[in-house]
């Protein structure tokens, strides 16, 4: 049994490396991008898994790349039965509105900021260095630990099947890339277009609908014209699971278009 004083401890001489390495990666652009050769989702997120390789090494594990697709921290040498701990550097895009350097790690107050701090950059980063700590502390788990960082999670996990492709699936996993603490399951994505017939001609008024239009979240800007009246809606941009956060419409401004 290991101590809390000693895991305290811990935590207090890792915490400077940590979070050097934590912007390191925070300050990649990991937005999916076009396909390239040796980057099937672009260059942001391979260069995200380049980057973690040394990372991986320095914390005493080994590190390797699969398929271009994910990489992944080893504890232990059983390669086929292994615990898997699932998560992703690859990020949504970081719209607008920012008050701090969205590509960086900033500090205010005791809390970090930056795009992928919360999904998943941060909670990876700490996946892998509570691994390190423990292993520094001498646990020995009784099974080969596999943290895997995927590269496409945000765009519909296409990087799975090219890690299957080379790898055995882990004989159990879970991820921190959700609420408190971990989580082993997720809920179904389902994509549906809807198509209704409008054969009044009504449609012919609504013109210019504009706004930050993705599968993964609730945009928090949207404007329309409908009948030469512009109407522009600016709310709070939620994911997209979880639609109901947004219940608080701040403006609705309706002008009259000059056209």
């Amino acid at each position: 049994m290991i101590s809390e004083e000693k895991i305290n401890k811990a935590i207090s001489t890792n915490e400077k490396v940590f979070l050097e390495n934590l912007r390191t990666i925070m300050q990649i652009p990991s937005v999916k991008g076009s396909s390239e050769k040796d980057a099937p989702f672009g260059k942001g997120p391979k260069k995200a898994l380049e980057t973690i390789v040394p990372i991986i090494e320095k914390c005493g594990f080994k590190a390797k790349i699969v398929n271009n697709a994910m990489v992944y921290a080893q504890w232990g040498d059983d390669d086929e039965n292994y615990i898997g701990i699932i998560d992703h550097l690859d990020v949504v895009p970081v719209g607008d509105k920012w008050k701090f350097n969205p590509w960086d790690l900033s500090v205010e107050n005791g809390r970090l900021y930056g795009r992928g701090i919360l999904d998943n950059k941060g909670p990876a980063l700490a996946t892998l260095w509570a691994m390190k700590m423990l292993k520094d502390l001498g646990y020995k788990p009784k099974k080969t630990i596999r943290l895997v960082f995927g590269s496409d999670e945000e765009s519909g996990s296409n990087d799975v099947p090219l890690y299957l492709k080379k790898e055995k699936p882990p004989i159990f996993g879970w991820t921190a890339d959700c609420k408190y603490p971990v989580v082993y399951g997720e809920r179904g994505i389902v994509n549906y277009s809807i198509f209704t017939p409008i054969s009044d001609g009504s449609l012919n008024q609504v013109k210019n609908l504009q706004g930050d239009m993705a599968k993964d979240h609730v945009p928090d800007e949207l404007s329309v014209e409908i009948k030469n009246r512009r109407i522009e809606s600016h709310g709070i941009r939620v994911p997209s699971n979880a639609p109901e956060r947004d219940r608080k419409i701040v403006c609705v401004r309706m002008n009259y278009s000059l056209i």
